[in-house]
């Protein structure tokens, strides 16, 4: 659906994305080819917070490396080191020219806020690359490996900057947030320089203290700029009078087809009460008790269903999901049993303390006590109906 010049892209899972119909003038055969908008929706959708648990093994594994690593003497890696960063140069350097075809054309056709608010078209190659780069974070923490290996300092900067940006572009990556699209090509652009000096540097070529001060610095700068445009980007627009689902984007004259749910205001205020309904029965567990922008907890009118409408609950659980049950669950039986053997003298008390806030941090975390509340609702729809009140 065309929307003035703008277009909306819709998936088979809830939710939609609009965005800037921009086509690539010149995509390789490969790149059509291997791209499918809406693979890697479902895909970030599914499994954007495994970035999470990259992230910590990421942390742990510094630790278990500079530990391994401390009695030994530094590894001679040149040579993987040189092939290493000229491949991220090359993947940069294409990034960088592909991403910047997408730029140059919303900034000479379009305002800021719209490079800020308006995504790219997820059908576009530019996407790819844009997709790539979330991916690209993962791969990016080898440079870490190779630090360890050379008994290099890993500094507080340059281990929190890897794990917060992962995790950062894989959940922006879900909706294709607009702002991105700065980030995205000015870290390419930076990384084309940075990848490249890497590897000349690796290779033995001596450069002036200038040019290592300035490729720090381009990336402090770039840094600071993607914080102000995301910023800009997060701040609501208005409510000029016109009702927009924020769902599927959908218009419509009568106010007795919207709900106001949450306490979001202006554009983010208003949903359809069909779109509400879908996004209950199909959105993740946690997003279904509360408003993913404000936290504002949805009020519900709990009533029983006819025993004919009676069914099985709808939890929609991944493989992921059973493992996590399945740890909660060793969890909550390793901490009973510890208390038992503690009332019955087999444990000394400091003892019991340690183990039950080292048991405690898998069990009654606020995020997992959360889930389980949102599945308990869940389990509940199977014989009532929960209707979402609105706040107004």
């Amino acid at each position: 659906m065309t929307v003035g010049s703008y277009s909306t892209w819709r998936s088979s899972a809830p939710g939609s994305i609009i965005y800037i119909p921009y086509k690539t003038s010149h995509p390789f055969t490969w790149e059509t080819t291997v791209w499918n908008a809406e693979y890697a929706y479902l895909f970030f959708n599914n499994y954007w917070h495994y970035s999470i648990y990259f992230a910590i093994f990421y942390v742990l594994g510094i630790a278990v490396l500079q530990r391994y690593m401390k009695n030994k003497k530094p590894l001679n890696l040149r040579s993987y080191l040189i092939a290493w960063n000229v491949f991220l140069a090359l993947f940069s350097i294409m990034g960088t020219y592909r991403m910047g075809e997408e730029f140059v054309f919303v900034m000479k056709t379009r305002s800021f806020e719209d490079s800020v608010c308006l995504a790219m078209n997820p059908d576009d190659v530019s996407t790819l690359w844009a997709c790539s780069f979330v991916l690209s974070k993962v791969i990016e923490l080898v440079d870490t490996v190779f630090l360890l290996f050379k008994k290099k300092p890993v500094i507080f900067l340059h281990w929190y900057h890897h794990a917060i940006v992962l995790v950062y572009c894989w959940h922006a990556a879900v909706i294709l947030t607009a702002a991105s699209r700065w980030f995205i090509f000015m870290n390419y652009a930076v990384h084309s320089l940075m990848y490249t000096y890497y590897a000349l540097a690796a290779y033995g070529i001596r450069f002036p203290r200038i040019i290592s001060m300035s490729i720090t610095t381009l990336q402090t700068v770039q840094m600071l700029m993607s914080d102000k445009d995301l910023g800009f980007s997060i701040q609501d627009v208005p409510d000029d009078g016109q009702i927009q689902c924020k769902i599927c984007y959908g218009e419509s004259d009568r106010i007795n087809e919207f709900l106001a749910p949450c306490k979001c205001s202006g554009s983010m205020k208003w949903v359809h009460k069909e779109c509400m309904t879908q996004w209950m029965d199909q959105a993740p567990l946690l997003q279904q008790s509360q408003c993913n922008t404000c936290k504002f907890p949805y009020k519900k009118c709990w009533s029983l269903k006819p025993v004919n409408k009676w069914g099985w609950p709808k939890l929609n659980l991944g493989g992921w999901d059973m493992v996590e049950i399945f740890l909660d669950l060793y969890s909550t039986f390793k901490l009973i049993r510890n208390t038992i053997y503690t009332i019955q003298g087999k444990r000394g008390i400091f003892g019991h303390m340690v183990y039950f806030f080292f048991w405690r941090a898998f069990i009654f975390s606020n995020s997992r006590l959360r889930y389980y509340k949102a599945m308990g609702k869940k389990m509940a729809l199977a014989i009532f109906e929960a209707n979402i009140q609105g706040v107004e």
